[in-house]
């Protein structure tokens, strides 16, 4: 089973309208390292990771440590 982290993100980027390459463009990091982390191959995002993803997704940095 896919880490709750990974679940989340793909289900925000989703009711966003972005695939996972425009999530990287927007975040600043690698399409790679988004796959990776849905995927839950990448389990624990840093903190920074989090904050880029948020900014993002109009969450705020809480909803993304849960």
């Amino acid at each position: 089973m896919k880490p709750y982290f990974g679940l989340k993100l793909k289900h925000l980027r989703e009711q966003r309208g972005l695939t996972p390459k425009e999530l990287a463009y927007l975040s600043g990091l690698h399409r790679v390292h988004i796959h990776m982390i849905e995927a839950g191959t990448r389990r624990n995002p840093t903190i920074a990771t989090r904050q880029k993803l948020a900014r993002v997704l109009k969450v705020g940095i809480e909803e993304l440590l849960d």
